[in-house]
């Protein structure tokens, strides 16, 4: 049987193939120990955690009176975040204003009586204080990454009535919604 120019080809390719796997000296290799290595790599995205938040129910007082401030216990707040962040509260009443709130009914009372000043915060309960409005305002911001133990920190919130604000009767009360946003990032 003859073979082609093409078949001496590919016979000699076969050749060189099969001495390229034996070796020089046409065996195969074996050693006590091979190395392998794999590339592992990760990245993780700025989280933020709030362990704990302020109580759900703030009674400032039974009857203020107007002139003189009501102020709420300490509402502590604990993060655990891997970078900067900040924390934000805002108020469900227009410009931070409490609405007169049919407790029987559970809602706010439509045309209702609203208070004469709005809610205030601030970081010590002599102040200084901060008006709370219905646009978030900014309450602790640039704070650094706490790590796995976490941070506490506090504030407080109050209340000074006025002469136009008008006692309501049993079963209604001057209400306002808080709500508190924790973000990473600044």
């Amino acid at each position: 049987m003859k073979v082609g120019a093409a078949g001496q080809v590919v016979a000699l390719v076969f050749l060189a193939l099969c001495s390229t796997m034996l070796g020089v000296h046409g065996v195969v290799q074996a050693g006590t120990t091979d190395v392998g290595t794999s590339q592992v790599t990760f990245n993780i995205g700025k989280a933020i955690e709030v362990v704990s938040w302020p109580t759900f129910s703030i009674a400032l007082d039974s009857d203020g009176t107007p002139g003189q401030a009501a102020v709420s216990d300490v509402l502590s707040f604990t993060v655990k975040s891997n970078a900067t962040w900040s924390l934000q509260i805002q108020s469900d009443g227009e410009d931070g204003k409490l609405r007169e709130y049919n407790l029987t009914e559970s809602v706010y009372v439509e045309d209702g009586k609203t208070s004469q000043n709005s809610l205030e915060w601030g970081l010590t309960p002599d102040g200084a204080w901060y008006p709370i409005s219905d646009v978030p305002g900014t309450v602790f911001s640039s704070q650094p990454a706490t790590g796995d133990a976490g941070t506490t920190v506090s504030m407080y919130v109050r209340y000074v009535p006025g002469f136009n604000d008008t006692p309501l009767p049993s079963g209604f009360v001057y209400r306002a919604v808080l709500t508190y946003t924790a973000t990473v990032g600044y």
